[in-house]
C-alpha cells in the first residue's frame, strides 16, 4: 500500500491537534519558568511552578480517565485543547506570579485531559 494513497483526515487532524498541544505544552513550561526567573522569584518558587504541570495532572488523572470511559474521547480532548490555549494566555492577558501558577497548574491538567 502506497503511504500517500492511504489519507484519512480525522487522524491526520488528531495528529496535528496532538503535537499543536504538546509544542503549547512545552513552550508554556519553558516561558512560565523563564518569566519566574526574570521577576526575580526564588529557584524554590520555579520547583513549585514545573511541579504544578505534573502534580495536579497525577490527582486527576484516574477522574479523567473515569469521565472519559463515560463521555467519550471527543469531549475530553476538545475542552484539553481549550484549556491548553487559556492557560497559554493567562500569563499573557494578567501579569504577576499568581498568573504564572493558574498557567503551570490549568496547562499542566487540560494535557492530561487531552
Amino acid at each position: 500500500m502506497n503511504p500517500l494513497r492511504f489519507r484519512n483526515p480525522t487522524l491526520l487532524a488528531l495528529i496535528a491537534l496532538g503535537i499543536a498541544n504538546h509544542a503549547v505544552l512545552t513552550g508554556n513550561r519553558v516561558t512560565v519558568t523563564l518569566e519566574a526567573i526574570k521577576q526575580g522569584h526564588s529557584s524554590a518558587v520555579v520547583g513549585v511552578l514545573v511541579a504544578l504541570y505534573a502534580f495536579l495532572p497525577m490527582l486527576c488523572a484516574v477522574a479523567a480517565g473515569r469521565i472519559s470511559d463515560r463521555v467519550g474521547v471527543r469531549r475530553p480532548m476538545l475542552a484539553g485543547s481549550v484549556g491548553l490555549a487559556a492557560g497559554a494566555l493567562i500569563p499573557v492577558l494578567v501579569p504577576g506570579l499568581l498568573a504564572l501558577f493558574a498557567s503551570a497548574a490549568l496547562v499542566g491538567v487540560a494535557f492530561m485531559t487531552f
